[in-house]
């Protein structure tokens, strides 16, 4: 049974910023605001639609303001290419400059899941309409009485979708999740299906189980791929005859059951190596919604982390450096990482990507933190000092600077407005 592919319509897609064709069809895009010196200005955006333009500065007007002194009047415009079919933004010769995906970047193309920042204002270009489809695709599951699967990364967030498409049902009964990974394979039978008194040694009094505990509700099967494989065939005869015989009875209980499963695992994979049955995924996988890493989702970072710890405050840099890493651990990752940090550091503390890189460390041992990049603020501080070595050794000559970095005068007075330097402090 050939799970629908990303492009099915019962999935959701997602698009990173290194998968740009000037070929697709392009959706209107919007750039939203996540952070910024204008805290008022969080949270708003301006929609990007085809053969549109819009103006991105500190002047009042413009199609997206925001109250940041280190942005231009006129910082950046957008204009729709009919040509290549694709959105190009230019920078209008602003006094700190643009960077795109944590480059500097005078001009380029927007693509979905790209983060524009603008002095100490970031904004994350992203397609709303994907967003209102899937949320749309979760309501219709809700309201269906059909099994769903859900695929996705460890700690994409794929219970918190079960438990999604459960509040907007009209089941009355509790969800309940398992998690099949954590049963004890002895006991595993007992705690699906339930038992009789007596049934094994150690069955003291009877117990319902959990699909019987769900019913009426519905029930979470979460890594659905690490089932035991001898349990397969009786959950796919609940499944079907929407029965439960316990361990020790010769007796079927009816149960009103609605599953929703989630998986990290290739179960296609898995049905070739025999390691679980394609008859079970063709029952669970009536509808397939997938849910993208964190990392295609950069425009939820920061409202993730202001959820997880509404007080945390940290800077431009810092803030900068979070929607770019890539969180091989999802949200889950994202949550440990804001938890921590608010713990342990006292009350008020404005955190610094040295904050950042010391707990990602701690917290996974396996992430390299240059793949990230959660290096920005360390990156920045590297080119500062380079800079500041070369401007002495040149005295403050920008032309010699220059021309050993192999760059324009024009990227050096950037990078210096952008550090604070003067060549004044370099003259000798």
């Amino acid at each position: 049974m050939a799970i629908p592919s990303e492009t099915d319509d019962t999935t959701v897609r997602a698009q990173s910023s290194d998968q740009r064709s000037s070929a697709e069809e392009v959706s209107s895009l919007e750039l939203r605001v996540v952070h910024s010196a204008d805290t008022r200005a969080v949270g708003r955006g301006v929609l990007l639609t085809p053969h549109g333009s819009a103006v991105l500065g500190r002047r009042v007007g413009l199609e997206l303001s925001f109250d940041d002194e280190r942005v231009s009047r006129s910082h950046l415009r957008v204009v729709w290419d009919q040509r290549v079919r694709v959105h190009r933004f230019a920078d209008l010769g602003s006094a700190n400059g643009t960077f795109l995906n944590g480059q500097p970047c005078d001009a380029g193309i927007l693509s979905r899941n790209d983060l524009l920042r603008l002095g100490d204002t970031l904004l994350v270009c992203h397609e709303p309409a994907l967003q209102a489809e899937f949320d749309e695709r979760v309501l219709r599951a809700a309201g269906s009485q059909l099994p769903v699967l859900l695929l996705g990364e460890t700690g994409a967030g794929k219970e918190v979708i079960a438990r999604r498409i459960h509040a907007q049902s009209e089941r009355s009964g509790p969800f309940v999740s398992v998690n099949c990974a954590a049963l004890p394979r002895e006991l595993a039978a007992a705690e699906l299906f339930g038992h009789t008194r007596g049934a094994f040694s150690g069955a003291g009094s009877a117990r319902d189980g959990l699909l019987r505990a769900s019913s009426g509700g519905t029930l979470f099967l979460d890594e659905i791929g690490e089932l035991p494989k001898d349990l397969q065939p009786a959950l796919l005869r609940s499944l079907q005859e929407r029965t439960v015989r316990a361990i020790g009875s010769d007796r079927e209980t009816e149960v009103d059951l609605r599953v929703v499963s989630a998986t990290n695992a290739d179960l296609e994979s898995m049905i070739e190596r025999a390691e679980f049955r394609e008859d079970l995924l063709a029952r669970l996988a009536h509808i397939v919604l997938r849910i993208a890493p964190l990392r295609q989702r950069r425009v939820e970072i920061l409202s993730l982390v202001a959820q997880f710890a509404p007080e945390f405050d940290c800077t431009t840099n810092a803030a900068e450096n979070l929607v770019l890493y890539r969180w091989p651990r999802n949200v889950r990752q994202l949550r440990s990482l804001v938890e921590a940090l608010h713990v342990l550091k006292p009350s008020g503390t404005r955190f610094h990507v040295a904050d950042l890189l010391e707990h990602i460390s701690a917290l996974d041992s396996t992430a390299a933190v240059g793949t990230g990049p959660l290096v920005r603020e360390t990156a920045a501080g590297d080119r500062c000092s380079q800079l500041a070595t070369l401007l002495e050794k040149h005295s403050g000559n920008i032309a010699g600077v220059a021309r050993e970095l192999g760059k324009p005068r024009s990227h050096v007075y950037r990078w210096m407005r952008a550090f604070r330097l003067s060549r004044q402090q370099f003259e000798s």
